[in-house]
Parts: structure tokens; sequence; C-alpha cells
């Protein structure tokens, strides 16, 4: 994916926020990674269920996050 579309997984995931899935919260802290938006992943980070932490996807790209 190039930063456009890394933009708009982000841009989708500000609007849908509170009704996204892990998958999508996974996409989300990806393309914070990638676009160097890191108080953005914090952020995304701070919202998290605890059962979204628990996922082990999510764990793994938090990981390369931090």
């Amino acid at each position: 994916m190039d930063s456009k579309e890394y933009k708009k997984t982000l841009d989708f995931f500000d609007q849908q926020s509170h009704s996204c899935t892990d998958f999508e919260i996974n996409l989300a802290l990806k393309a914070c990674i990638s676009l160097n938006e890191y108080q953005c992943g914090m952020n995304i980070q701070k919202t998290l269920s605890q059962n979204s932490l628990n996922n082990p996807y999510i764990q793994a790209t938090l990981t390369q996050f931090y």
C-alpha cells in the first residue's frame, strides 16, 4: 500500500472507530506505523477493549509499533 491508502485507512478508522473490528483496528495501527503517526497509534491503543488487547494480531502489531 502507498501512503494515500494508509491515510484512507486512518480516515476510515476515525469515522468508524466506535464500531471497528479487530481486523480494522489492526490495519489502522499498521497504517500508523507506516506513516510514523505515533500519537495516532497511541490514541488508538488507549481506546482498545481488553478483548482487542488480547488479540494476538493486535499484540504483534503493537510490538512492532513500540
